[in-house]
């Protein structure tokens, strides 16, 4: 499939006949294929008469970085990036992406999903954030649970929604990479803290890590749990129900 797809009125009524998988700010999700989905714009979006993060959004901007993210091409066992650009009566209107079969990331996930299962996923995650951070000085925006899908079958995390990354000059790639880091664990602690896990919690080895959560990777935290935790323990939930000591 070429990077440039031009959807003509038909393909277009079909496609937006089905019921949309989602829908966000900036536009709907439907389903493509059995591998893909498509992002289609709201008019609001192409039209530039939207604010995003009380920012006024600027859609010729907004095309040049997506174009180059597509044209990077770049491929990942976590994120899940734009492939081809989607235009419709000669007008940029979305784009083509990889199907991931699950459901939306949420705090009962969190709450309730196997510690190691996490800590490998969440490991996983940040491996990649240092790779996309060094690789293509990528700037990761608009991380949180709500732009996260668990997988169905494997239990794999994906992160979508990745059409406001930015790629920056490569001579900012460390200060991205600290960054990028810091949302995605800010991210995790804050769902911990908001789900009050932490109030179960005596054991000082993994409450120095938490008191010191800035200059904690969520993963390394996850880990020290799992090194001192009883076998009854296999979720934070447990945590809640049993307290970890």
């Amino acid at each position: 499939m070429d990077r440039f797809v031009e959807l003509s009125k038909d393909e277009y009524a079909e496609i937006t006949s089905h019921q949309c998988l989602g829908e966000g700010q900036c536009g709907k999700v439907y389903e493509l294929d059995e591998k893909n989905i498509i992002k289609l714009w709201h008019p609001q979006i192409i039209n530039g008469t939207i604010l995003i993060s009380n920012i006024p959004f600027d859609f010729t901007d907004f095309y040049y970085q997506i174009s180059a993210l597509v044209n990077k091409g770049i491929e990942s066992d976590a994120f899940i990036f734009p492939m081809h650009l989607v235009f419709y009566l000669d007008q940029f209107y979305g784009y083509i992406a990889k199907k991931v079969i699950g459901n939306d990331f949420t705090d009962e996930d969190f709450l309730n999903l196997n510690l190691e299962t996490l800590y490998n996923e969440i490991k996983k995650i940040q491996e990649e954030i240092i790779r996309l951070s060094l690789e293509y000085h990528l700037a990761i925006k608009d991380i949180k649970f709500a732009n996260m899908i668990l997988e169905q079958e494997n239990k794999n995390l994906w992160i979508l929604d990745t059409d406001l990354y930015l790629l920056l000059p490569k001579e900012n790639k460390n200060n991205i990479c600290q960054k990028n880091l810091k949302n995605f664990n800010v991210m995790f602690f804050r769902a911990f803290v908001r789900n009050n896990v932490a109030n179960y919690i005596t054991n000082y080895k993994v409450r120095n890590l938490l008191n010191d959560f800035l200059n904690t990777q969520f993963s390394d935290f996850l880990y020290c749990i799992l090194e001192n935790k009883e076998d009854k323990i296999q979720t934070f939930q447990d945590i809640k129900t049993y307290s970890l000591k």
